[in-house]
């Protein structure tokens, strides 16, 4: 997120006006050169206050990573809507977007406001959460309680996360206290106290999505070179992917550490998440933990939920030379319908830009409150998980074009069980081992490998 002059972000209601004044400005600069026989769309960078827009709303991410829309569009066909023009060179694939779509639809800006609504659903999910937790061992047996925390409470947790990852951006209410409650709270479930750590963390993801030691959605190297694609390791690396995740929040911890003035916030985070699982703990036993404990885990890690973690920004690999690759014809019939694919050997397909941001459009939205419009996310963080399939529905053109996934499920077996899925793409290009004929993309921005044809039953096109 971008950082104001005293090295803290800005304020909520700071970054809803810049965005309103950003959208203000493109709109009016627009009007001035269609009045001056300019005409079409302007895609071009907006003015001063667009620039001051992206900052506000957890922009300037200037990774240099290019992302044009529709860039794979003559292997899956024609897109719905003519693709937008590419972002400048150099500019961060989410800043030009950004522009780009508030020079053409300044109306997107309006619904950068808080969704009040969303501090309620999560008392509801927390004390369902809570309940199931203590009731579950009563009526249960052990092998029960477990499979339940499985299969429905990853689901809750997956729901709390979200709503904390609101709270994160203070997109529940204007009060930045108050999200600050909303999120303790929407962690206490969690039993891991990560809401203070997590707001510190996604932030910098958001302002140094790429950054090696700055986005910790990131592997370490020896981490990404451990797992390779061995299926048995990538289900161990998900499955385990709670305790990784803390592993490589402390390994940054001397790079970016927490600043000063979120230590009471951290203690109250430990605090409240430790008297909640005491509570738990007396009222429902072991047992009762352990159901908190199995949730908290499965709804990060390998569990089709936890798939969401590689949907975001995991690129579609690119083939090893050995490796069959699916036509875009079978693709296409692959991702439309469930019949029985085949395969054939073919050369590796023409390399297509790379996504810095990917979506998902299924299901588990309606229960993870829009975390799957991602690449809407990260184009406009301050809009709240309820608009932003009108963002994308406003801005079609410059989203339909896109790679997004329809299934977390099949997302997740593809991962497992495909040994040309790897952690590699997600590096830095210094740190990759195999650099599969890396491509240079935007102005200085480091090499990116080709996608390939995605996996079949997990990825499409609109």
């Amino acid at each position: 997120m971008g950082r104001g002059t005293d090295g803290r972000p800005p304020r909520p209601s700071l970054h809803r006006a810049a965005v309103a004044a950003a959208a203000a400005a493109a709109a009016a600069a627009t009007s001035r050169r269609r009045a001056a026989g300019g005409g079409g769309r302007d895609a071009a960078a907006a003015p001063s206050a667009a620039t001051a827009g992206d900052c506000a709303s957890g922009g300037c991410d200037d990774d240099g990573e290019g992302d044009v829309a529709g860039a794979a569009a003559g292997r899956f066909g024609a897109a719905p809507h003519p693709p937008p023009p590419p972002p400048p060179s150099g500019a961060h694939p989410h800043a030009a977007r950004r522009r780009a779509i508030l020079a053409s639809y300044p109306a997107v800006a309006a619904l950068a406001t808080p969704y009040s609504p969303t501090a309620a659903l999560t008392v509801v999910l927390v004390a369902a959460q809570l309940g199931l937790a203590v009731t579950l061992p009563r009526v249960l047996p052990t092998w029960a309680v477990l499979v339940a925390a499985y299969a429905g409470g990853a689901v809750v947790d997956f729901s709390l996360w979200a709503a904390l990852h609101e709270a994160t951006h203070e997109l529940v209410f204007r009060s930045p206290l108050a999200n600050r409650l909303v999120g303790l709270a929407a962690n206490t479930p969690h039993l891991f106290p990560a809401a203070t750590l997590f707001r510190h963390h996604h932030r910098l993801h958001h302002g140094a999505l790429g950054r090696p030691g700055r986005d910790l959605d990131m592997p370490l190297p020896g981490e990404a070179a451990w797992v390779g694609g061995s299926p048995p390791r990538k289900a161990a690396w998900l499955a385990a992917f709670a305790a990784v995740q803390a592993v490589r929040t402390a390994a940054a911890a001397g790079a970016r550490p927490l600043p000063r003035a979120e230590w009471p916030w951290l203690a109250a985070n430990w605090a409240a998440n430790g008297g909640v699982a005491a509570a738990v703990a007396a009222a429902g036993g072991w047992r009762a933990v352990a159901y908190l404990a199995v949730a908290s885990v499965a709804a990060v890690g390998l569990h089709p939920v936890g798939a969401r973690g590689i949907a975001e920004h995991y690129p579609v690999v690119a083939p090893s030379a050995a490796a069959p690759t699916r036509t875009a014809a079978t693709l296409k019939t692959a991702t439309r319908t469930r019949t029985t694919t085949t395969t054939t050997t073919t050369s590796a397909p023409a390399a297509a830009t790379f996504q810095a941001t990917y979506s998902y459009y299924g299901r588990a939205n309606g229960v993870g409150l829009n975390l799957g419009y991602h690449v809407e996310h990260h184009d406009f963080p301050g809009v709240p998980w309820v608009s932003l399939p009108a963002v994308r529905r406003a801005a079609a053109p410059h989203y339909d074009a896109l790679f997004h996934y329809t299934s977390y499920t099949r997302l997740l077996w593809a991962f497992v069980t495909d040994r040309g899925w790897s952690l590699e793409p997600r590096l830095a290009p210094a740190a990759r081992a195999r650099p599969w004929g890396m491509q240079v993309t935007g102005g200085g921005g480091g090499g990116v490998p080709p996608p390939a044809a995605p996996p079949p039953c997990s990825v499409r096109r609109s």
